[in-house]
């Protein structure tokens, strides 16, 4: 059937919008916001965490149930006490009754089985399995409300002022049992810790590896975001009805690692696809930069009187290494603080000034400039030749 001259004229008028509005580059270049009760996550954030700089933060501080995402704070505890000597990852764990029938993701331990501690910890954090997570709890706490009393103290310890740990394996609380509740920022503020571990990285990079005796797949629950972005190799995911689809997330580009939490997403895909987002524009948009560096002969030097030489060379105290915007690399401005002269004697080492290092205005690192070598004044026969010459 032939159209009409105002249906095609309609049709046109439709694709041209289309074009310009639904596939506008712009648009799709523009961050997915929260907008009242049609929002697609809860709460992000973006951490350095050498620095605590905070890149990026949506609802930050929002009250949000973590669900498995606290599984982090039982593999902190448990890489603490290792590091103390307290436990070893070749300790036997007997699984308990509880832990057998604690449900929801797990790898179907069975009451009396044995298992090494660091088997269990793959468990933990590469398949996210609760009845694993109550057995390692036990272990350590003595029961597992020991347990979680552990993990609150640890949490104050940290500064993670808005989290309240209810139970190692984040499952939704039963029927008269309080929720696990945190923050993203808390979450960060976590991961941060969680760093300072590497065999914490060891596990949670891993996707693929076997269970009881190669018997049982464990598949990295963070298996997506790993593959989307090869330079992920952690943390942890936590899921469930109530609490949505959460990460916390970290990967690593050269000498920049970065963390970042999406917390409370409609979908799996969603929580990736943000993660990924967040992290690949807080590596294009922030970098570190090394200004000075510790030992380096600075380019001025200073005037000595009455010495045997006539000027010192200055020596930079420590290194000046930022993490800044990539646009303001450029912007740090130097001011100098020096005599215009000294008498001699001197003394190798002695601080004779400093650098300030500023951004608009901002001090970033104040540096003491040290003298390179010892300067000895003139004898007496020295000035008095120097006096007959003149």
């Amino acid at each position: 059937m032939t159209k009409k001259p105002y249906q095609i004229f309609f049709i046109l008028v439709l694709s041209f919008v289309f074009s310009k509005v639904v596939l506008s580059p712009s648009l799709l270049a523009q961050p997915l916001l929260i907008k009242d009760n049609q929002e697609l996550y809860k709460a992000a954030i973006v951490m350095e965490p050498t620095t605590g700089t905070i890149l990026h933060a949506e609802n930050s501080q929002k009250l949000i149930n973590p669900a498995s995402i606290v599984k982090m704070m039982v593999s902190l505890i448990v890489l603490e006490h290792l590091q103390e000597k307290q436990i070893k990852l070749t300790d036997q764990i007997t699984v308990s009754k509880w832990a057998s029938k604690i449900g929801g993701h797990q790898v179907f331990l069975k009451q009396g089985e044995v298992f090494e501690l660091g088997e269990l910890m793959r468990a933990v954090v590469i398949g996210s399995a609760n009845d694993a997570a109550v057995s390692v709890a036990e272990y350590i706490g003595g029961d597992q409300q020991g347990f979680v009393e552990m993990m609150n103290r640890r949490a104050q310890k940290l500064k993670m002022k808005d989290t309240i740990y209810q139970n190692p394996h984040g499952l939704p609380p039963g029927r008269g049992q309080q929720e696990t509740i945190t923050t993203a920022y808390d979450q960060a503020l976590l991961g941060q810790e969680l760093l300072k571990h590497p065999q914490y990285i060891k596990w949670s990079s891993v996707r693929r590896d076997m269970f009881r005796n190669n018997t049982f797949e464990l598949l990295n629950t963070n298996r997506h975001l790993l593959k989307k972005m090869p330079e992920v190799d952690g943390l942890k995911t936590g899921y469930h009805r109530k609490a949505g689809f959460s990460v916390v997330a970290t990967a690593k580009r050269g000498d920049t690692r970065l963390i970042a939490a999406v917390m409370g997403a409609k979908k799996t895909s969603i929580r990736t696809k943000i993660a990924a987002r967040l992290l690949a524009r807080g590596f294009s948009k922030y970098g570190y930069v090394t200004v000075l560096h510790k030992g380096e002969t600075f380019k001025q030097s200073v005037s000595v009187k009455k010495g045997q030489s006539e000027t010192v060379d200055l020596i930079l105290a420590e290194t000046a290494r930022f993490f800044l915007k990539r646009s303001d690399h450029n912007k740090i401005e130097q001011r100098i603080n020096l005599p215009e002269s000294i008498e001699a004697p001197v003394i190798e080492g002695k601080i004779l000034g400093n650098i300030e290092l500023k951004l608009n205005d901002k001090i970033l690192q104040t540096i003491d400039l040290h003298a390179a070598k010892s300067v000895t004044k003139k004898t007496f026969w020295q000035n008095l030749k120097e006096s007959l010459k003149l």
